[in-house]
């Protein structure tokens, strides 16, 4: 068996790599369940479902009361929304399978990483041993396989930045390519906004270059899939076009400091850790040096990395559109070294080992996050509620504490047109809520969610002053993940949840 796998390794690379990445990746769509921050729901599967259910969540669409666009992207969120239509058109409306398809097509769609990844250092780079070595890390390096499996814009925007450059160095003498790689760039824009400085840093470079057609075909090309897009969707629901990106644009410089604000090197270290070090040392080392001989790939790269450096607002997701362009630039250029024996000698003595201790922690970081199930409680709580007959009106108990986080009822299936969701934090007036639902008994909760059992006997005495009978149906404990997480940083609220119901309701 062994050597059928060597013998297709050393004939047929590619086809290696696509195989086993899409065998590694079915390990997330079977086991790694559930989402890994609020964008990769909240922005994408929540809305998508809810214009099926005829429902504005979040205010995405206008209203009567309603007429601000809010930012967001179409073609992600879209595309959940048509496979969503598509399986309930066959009448499969559970949830969780639902999201098994949903993480079977994102798998699939993130093998073209690898792909282009590989086909543009085999453009670049006269040894196939860097085109391999591409394609190992795009395929296996630990959250590649993680996140290709969640509906990040991060990731699905990753492809046609690839592909948009792989057309650009194929067919650098034929000016129509230059086109075709304008519209794949488009699209990637529309994905996530913020990709659009790639292909300033493209434009810049053919513009040093003189190469004024092509700079003119690439625009163009960027500017009609932009407008196709947001130039006809935004003008339809909101009266004028590219609502959405200035209001993108709007939001994210008045709300620029409202987020995790880190200092300007904070990226760096990021890239330094996620990519193991010191195999990520000589990585990065190498994709500096490529500044002045793979232009193409490492303004636009190094524009990106500048831009999210500076912008107060860094969280460690936006930047992984731009690591396929590290570890490309940074495998040709550092087996560059080895080879003309430019590395200090102990590197060069002991590069094998260095691999071997990366891979190692890399395949650990894979066995401990790839089937790891995230924000479990959250999502089976919902889950149950779907499983149970009749109105799943829910209350969330949190009183030990002032937040309280979103619950994602895409798992539950049971909207109202607000979208509402009720919570009592330690600062709610238990009475005047009590009241509400009183007076307002269709919003009166049929099952209540206590999460943690801190203060637990009181927090339920407390509920019984409005309902006096309920009873313990079902309670839900976090994914070891979840746990190792809160673990790590208790400031990542993955408790565990009792789930009550209320026998007589209001």
């Amino acid at each position: 068996m062994f050597k059928v796998i060597q013998k297709y390794w050393v004939q047929k690379p590619l086809y290696f790599l696509l195989w086993s990445s899409f065998i590694i990746r079915l390990v997330g769509v079977i086991f790694s369940k559930g989402y890994s921050m609020f964008d990769d729901h909240f922005l994408v599967v929540e809305p998508a479902q809810s214009w099926i259910e005829g429902v504005n969540c979040l205010g995405w669409l206008p209203h009567s009361t309603h007429h601000t666009p809010q930012g967001h992207g179409w073609i992600f969120p879209g595309f959940h929304y048509i496979i969503f239509v598509f399986l309930e058109y066959f009448h499969i409306t559970d949830p969780q399978f639902k999201m098994f398809f949903i993480r079977f097509l994102l798998a699939a769609y993130s093998l073209l990483i690898v792909y282009y990844g590989y086909k543009i250092t085999q453009e670049l780079s006269p040894y196939e041993e860097d085109a391999r070595k591409v394609g190992l890390l795009l395929s296996f390096l630990f959250f590649f396989p993680v996140f290709s499996v969640r509906s990040l814009v991060e990731m699905g925007t990753i492809p046609f930045v690839l592909a948009s450059i792989y057309y650009l160095i194929k067919h650098e003498k034929f000016n129509k390519k230059f086109f075709i790689a304008g519209l794949l760039s488009g699209v990637s824009i529309t994905i996530r906004f913020q990709s659009v400085l790639f292909p300033v840093g493209i434009g810049m470079v053919l513009l040093y270059r003189r190469q004024f057609i092509p700079f003119l075909l690439y625009l163009v090309g960027n500017l009609i899939t932009l407008s196709a897009v947001h130039g006809t969707l935004d003008w339809y629901f909101w009266g004028y076009p590219f609502a959405e990106i200035k209001a993108y644009i709007d939001y994210n410089i008045t709300h620029r400091n409202d987020y995790i604000t880190l200092p300007w090197y904070n990226f760096l270290i990021v890239l330094a850790v996620f990519l193991i070090p010191p195999i990520s040392i000589f990585l990065l080392i190498g994709f500096f040096q490529s500044w002045k001989r793979y232009t193409l790939l490492f303004l636009p790269a190094f524009l990106f990395l500048t831009f999210h450096s500076y912008f107060p607002n860094k969280q460690e997701r936006f930047i992984l559109p731009m690591i396929p362009f590290i570890i490309i630039l940074g495998i040709i250029l550092w087996n560059e070294n080895i080879r003309l024996q430019k590395a200090p000698y102990w590197i060069i003595k002991y590069h094998n080992k260095i691999w071997i201790f990366f891979w190692i922690i890399n395949s650990l970081a894979l066995l401990l996050l790839l089937p790891a199930y995230m924000k479990k409680t959250r999502v089976e709580a919902m889950y149950y509620l779907y499983q149970q007959p009749g109105e799943k009106r829910f209350l969330i108990e949190n009183s030990f504490e002032e937040a309280c986080g979103f619950m994602p009822m895409f798992y539950a299936d049971e909207w109202d047109e607000k979208c509402e969701q009720f919570c009592v934090t330690a600062s709610t007036d238990w009475s005047k809520l009590c009241q509400y639902f009183k007076d307002h008994p269709g919003k009166s909760p049929n099952y209540i969610i206590f999460m943690e059992d801190i203060q637990l006997k009181d927090r339920i005495a407390n509920i019984k002053t409005c309902y006096p009978n309920i009873q313990l149906v079902h309670t839900v404990y976090p994914s070891y993940l979840d746990q190792f997480i809160r673990w790590l940083n208790p400031i990542n609220k993955n408790y565990t949840a009792f789930i009550y119901k209320v026998q007589n309701p209001h």
